[in-house]
């Protein structure tokens, strides 16, 4: 295989105009890997990463399999669709460094009584947001609650996985830069 050789395709929602297949080549998870995952977000070796966006979506492939691999940390799945409470459970039992949501599902946790710092992840270290506007307040009490801020970022199928983030040491709710 060469480089620019089709290595899948990712299928768009159609929000761009019609649902289609987004063909990607084999440089790019590679490429996505070291500019959104080494550069931009911090992937490290020692890092265990929960997506609960799932695989088919370009945000989850990214997240849950090229980057981690690229620096060799860990993956945890879950396969069914995730809940506050199933959510909690997989930050409680596989104690993840970094959690990938959309901003959905951080209003509903922060909705939910029992999702609580101590009923989550002792180490995690980065919150991450994508696939849908973060509303302000979302990110703000989710700091409140949890300590930690939610670094936003803006990704699409076509381009395969984020192109722009916020940095995790300098979040503003409302931008991503």
């Amino acid at each position: 295989f060469r480089s620019d050789d089709v290595a899948y395709w990712l299928y768009s929602s159609g929000t761009t105009g019609m649902p289609k297949g987004t063909m990607h080549v084999h440089s790019s998870p590679m490429v996505m890997a070291q500019s959104a995952g080494q550069r931009r977000i911090g992937y490290r070796e020692d890092d265990v990463v929960f997506s609960a966006a799932k695989l088919f979506f370009s945000y989850g492939l990214g997240n849950a399999i090229f980057c981690p691999m690229w620096v060799g940390a860990t993956s945890v799945f879950y396969p069914e669709r995730p809940t506050p409470q199933t959510v909690f459970e997989m930050l409680r039992g596989y104690q993840p460094t970094m959690f990938f949501a959309v901003p959905t599902l951080y209003a509903a946790i922060l909705a939910d009584s029992e999702c609580k710092p101590k009923n989550s992840s002792s180490r995690l270290r980065i919150c991450f947001s994508a696939g849908e506007p973060l509303p302000a307040h979302v990110g703000k009490s989710w700091k409140q609650r949890f300590g930690l801020d939610i670094v936003n970022g803006v990704g699409s199928t076509e381009m395969g996985h984020l192109f722009l983030t916020n940095l995790p040491n300098a979040v503003e709710y409302g931008r991503s830069e």
